[in-house]
């Protein structure tokens, strides 16, 4: 019996203790933390440190809209006619029939100064890179064809060894018929050209960015020629010597004609930001065209003789000033 109550009594003594254990628990673990949250917190109050997002870089507008204006020099510029002949059934001459061309000193071209107004679209790739495509028109420009020439009126005369002389004609052989001819052409010459350009800033400091570029394309040109002779006949012999002149021949031709070139052009120049949207641009500007040309059939309907005439127009290189404003889309 006393051994029994010893063991009752230690069993209720272990039991005890594990009702006392398992009370403590829950304020144990309440205060772990002083009391500031469950076990998986832990840890304890200290703040966790978060990655800084990592910054969206900002870009700057890539589209640009421009129009620029400008006016240039030409160097000199070769123009010439070639196909004109004059004098067909007379000789300028004693000895037979020598029909003439148009004289180098009858031609006159004006091809001194051009002004050019244009738009185009561009991009910009980077910070110093960009490129656009331009359109652009050029004033109008013309050769010209004035002359007159004089020389005694010849035909068929079997009294000469080659069968030509002086007709009509007094009777020691001397002519007394002149024949005057009075030559009037004009040629003129519309461009629109077309560039595709690239440029490279070469820095920017306080607003203004100078840079350097190029530029290829095509040159569309529309020419058109008037062309009128008008042939007279006058009296040598008559006082004032003569003083009344007869239409022998009149005939006119009228042509017009499109065609392509090459174009190219050199640029140095200035760009000043004025805001975010707007820039000025001021800029020196070689610019290279092709030449071109235009051959008109021109017939005589007195002697049925049709010339070829072929008006051509040199290459031209031009040098600009220019000023324009350059537009940035967002």
């Amino acid at each position: 019996m006393t051994l029994e109550l010893k063991v009752g009594k230690l069993t209720a003594a272990v039991f005890g203790l594990a009702l006392l254990a398992g009370a403590s628990v829950p304020a144990t673990a309440a205060d772990w933390n002083n009391g500031s949250g469950n076990f998986k917190d832990i840890r304890g109050s200290a703040a966790v440190p978060v990655p800084a997002p990592t910054p969206i870089p900002v870009s700057g507008p890539n589209f640009y809209f421009r129009f620029d204006a400008g006016i240039g020099v030409v160097d000199s510029v070769d123009a010439s006619e070639r196909g004109l002949t004059f004098g067909v059934l007379d000789s300028p001459g004693d000895t037979g029939p020598q029909p003439f061309g148009t004289r180098s000193s009858w031609l006159n071209s004006d091809f001194d100064t051009f002004a050019s107004i244009g738009a185009g679209v561009g991009y910009s790739w980077s910070d110093r890179f960009r490129t656009d495509v331009t359109l652009e028109v050029r004033s109008k420009a013309d050769v010209s064809i004035n002359g007159t020439e004089r020389y005694v009126e010849h035909g068929a005369d079997p009294f000469y060894l080659d069968g030509y002389g002086p007709s009509p004609q007094d009777g020691t052989g001397v002519g007394t018929s002149q024949v005057n001819i009075y030559a009037r052409d004009l040629t003129k010459l519309r461009s629109v050209f077309s560039l595709v350009n690239a440029y490279y800033d070469l820095g920017k400091s306080h607003g203004f960015s100078p840079y350097v570029g190029g530029g290829i394309g095509v040159a569309y040109h529309e020419l058109t020629r008037n062309h009128s002779t008008r042939e007279t006949t006058c009296d040598l012999t008559s006082v004032p010597v003569c003083n009344a002149e007869i239409q022998r021949t009149q005939y006119t031709a009228v042509d017009k004609k499109n065609a392509f070139s090459l174009a190219a052009a050199l640029t140095a120049g200035v760009s000043y930001s004025v805001s975010e949207i707007t820039t000025l641009d001021f800029n020196y500007r070689y610019l290279y065209i092709d030449g071109t040309d235009i051959t008109t059939a021109i017939t005589d309907p007195r002697t049925n003789h049709t010339s070829f005439s072929k008006v051509s127009i040199g290459d031209t290189s031009e040098h600009q000033l220019r000023a324009g404003l350059r537009f940035n889309i967002h």
